[in-house]
């Protein structure tokens, strides 16, 4: 996801696309945090809150390539 994000050019410069990654980067470590605080508290299993934000942000990652124009 941080390849695609930073592979496009724009001629305003990178200011976007480093607030991007950044805010990317805090929505994956919050979603991480709540998956982990369901597992520790037992209304999740443990293999589920390990794998599922990876997985989602996986499929974003995929979504992003197959339409963010190169």
């Amino acid at each position: 996801m941080g390849v695609l994000v930073s592979s496009k050019k724009s001629r305003g410069g990178t200011g976007f696309q480093i607030a991007l990654g950044f805010f990317l980067s805090f929505i994956f470590i919050l979603f991480f945090t709540m998956t982990r605080t369901f597992a520790e508290a037992g209304s999740l299993s443990p293999l589920l809150a390990a794998w599922l934000p990876n997985s989602v942000f996986g499929a974003i990652s995929l979504g992003m390539y197959k339409f963010v124009p190169r």
